[in-house]
């Protein structure tokens, strides 16, 4: 009886220890995400104005109201959110089978490591404008080759949480993971606003990805299987 009620208190803990790493491991990152977006796309406006100032000699003031450059800005997103679509429609699958076969754990650090590395390469674009164009930042979603996309990450903590919780409580197990995603994204946007208007856009940038760094060494935590594997990490 005493090691029935050992085993039962070992399982609650280890329950509680998944939970709780899955909600700071995506609190941490999608906060990190939350926290560039903005300075980002700012980045990308005011590179793209200067250039345009440089050619026709207009003041960076109205060149951020022409056609051209919100033209220009419009492609440069939608062309690079297609190209981070294209990893998770070809490879989520298989990096999917290749968690269920050797692990979470690697595969859940190898999707954080291409969406760490992608907006390394986006900074150090941003960072390198007017030397190099602008348009290299298309090459960043190649990055997410490693590891499938966003949407592998995401399905390995639902999966992981999951595991551990009864049949009863796998609902409010997704509905606290996607509220965690939704408070992210506030506490992103206020660091962001509060970052760039104290430091800049790059510093703003760098914040974001130092804290999808952290949550990257955070996913290194995460036990390899369910409740059977309770000391497997």
């Amino acid at each position: 009886m005493l090691t029935s009620r050992f085993s039962r208190s070992h399982l609650l803990r280890f329950k509680w220890l998944v939970w709780g790493l899955v909600g700071v491991l995506e609190l941490t990152f999608e906060t990190g995400v939350a926290t560039r977006t903005t300075p980002l796309i700012a980045s990308y406006e005011e590179q793209l104005c200067t250039k345009a100032s440089q050619d026709v000699d207009k003041l960076i003031i109205n060149c951020q109201k022409d056609h051209a450059i919100a033209s220009e800005l419009a492609l440069i997103l939608g062309v690079f959110q297609l190209l981070e679509c294209l990893p998770m429609l070809l490879l989520s699958g298989v990096y999917g089978s290749m968690a269920d076969k050797y692990g979470r754990r690697s595969i859940l650090f190898l999707g954080c490591l291409g969406l760490v590395l992608s907006p390394m390469w986006t900074t150090g674009v941003v960072w390198l404008v007017p030397r190099i164009p602008l348009k290299f930042v298309w090459i960043g979603p190649v990055f997410t080759l490693i590891g499938g996309g966003a949407s592998v990450p995401l399905a390995i903590l639902m999966t992981s949480a999951a595991a551990v919780a009864p049949s009863t409580q796998r609902v409010s197990v997704f509905s606290f993971i996607h509220g965690t995603a939704l408070v992210a994204a506030i506490l992103g946007f206020g660091l962001s606003s509060a970052t760039m208007k104290s430091l800049g856009n790059y510093a703003a940038q760098l914040v974001g990805l130092a804290l999808m760094s952290l949550a990257l060494c955070l996913s290194l935590l995460l036990p390899m299987g369910g409740s059977s594997s309770i000391i497997s990490f």
